[in-house]
């Protein structure tokens, strides 16, 4: 069950930040020590099988969200930003 806490019997979802990134994600999130090395989200479930099918959806939602963030600071995306022409 990787990336699925349980928390007072609900499903989280951890998003793990590389580490190289920790500074970045920390500022654009508004975090008091400006470092972030993940982000937690509620599942909003107590079904360990409910959870596990909803975990890469919100994984992938955290990711995007925080790449826009990142994008709108003028910072690269988490996983580089390197388009083929």
């Amino acid at each position: 069950m990787a990336n699925l806490t349980i928390r007072h019997g609900a499903y989280y979802v951890r998003f793990s930040v590389p580490k190289e990134r920790w500074a970045d994600v920390g500022r654009v999130t508004g975090s008091r020590t400006e470092l972030r090395r993940d982000l937690i989200r509620s599942l909003q479930t107590r079904s360990r099988k409910e959870a596990l099918l909803w975990r890469d959806t919100m994984l992938a939602k955290i990711r995007e969200e925080l790449d826009q963030k990142l994008t709108a600071a003028g910072l690269l995306p988490l996983h580089g930003g390197a388009a083929p022409d």
